[in-house]
């Protein structure tokens, strides 16, 4: 048995973006896809298989013949990507080649985006809190307005009632006085009637 002979990377994009160093480590956000595509290192390419893994505790892919990997969607993370062929007839798997890369979070699920994010919520539920003290502070500056308004104007009505009600009793004694008066009229008639 052989070797066969190792794939070698001859292009990587990141959502259809070629990294131009694909010898160097990367980084890519979430969320985004992977493409690789390698060349064979034998002739002819068409009879080579290739298996590929993306970590080293992983189990090798199922056999396939293109030269083309598209990765959509993996999970954060470090990877080691593994690429290995075998070309057909009486030849072993080849050694792999790697690619170092890693997996990063989108901004907007970064530690430092969730504290803004956490301090923008805080400031709107401030903002929110004050308009509505303020509204209900001038609220209520109107309503004790009106509450002044009202009270005095219960405590004039409370004072000319109290003035009515004087005026009346003083016009109620005058005419208790008067019938009292009248009544020793009377009483003085009748007398005077029954000595005559």
């Amino acid at each position: 048995s052989r070797i066969s002979t190792t794939p070698v990377i001859s292009k990587i994009q990141v959502d259809k973006v070629k990294i131009q160093n694909p010898a160097t480590d990367f980084s890519f956000t979430h969320g985004s896809y992977l493409t690789i595509n390698y060349i064979p290192g034998a002739y002819p390419g068409e009879e080579v298989n290739y298996q590929y893994k993306l970590t080293e505790n992983e189990q090798w892919s199922d056999l396939y013949l293109k030269t083309e990997l598209v990765l959509p969607n993996l999970p954060t993370g470090k990877y080691t990507l593994q690429i290995r062929a075998k070309q057909q007839g009486n030849f072993v798997w080849s050694a792999s080649c790697k690619l170092n890369f890693e997996v990063t979070l989108p901004w907007y699920r970064t530690w430092w985006a969730i504290f803004v994010f956490f301090i923008i919520a805080i400031l709107v539920v401030y903002i929110i809190v004050s308009i509505n003290g303020k509204r209900l502070r001038t609220a209520n500056l109107r309503l004790e307005v009106i509450v002044s308004e009202r009270t005095a104007e219960v405590v004039l009505k409370n004072n000319i009632l109290e003035q009515q009600k004087e005026e009346i009793q003083a016009q109620r004694d005058e005419i208790e006085s008067q019938r009292d008066i009248l009544i020793q009229q009377k009483d003085f008639i009748l007398h005077q009637n029954n000595e005559i």
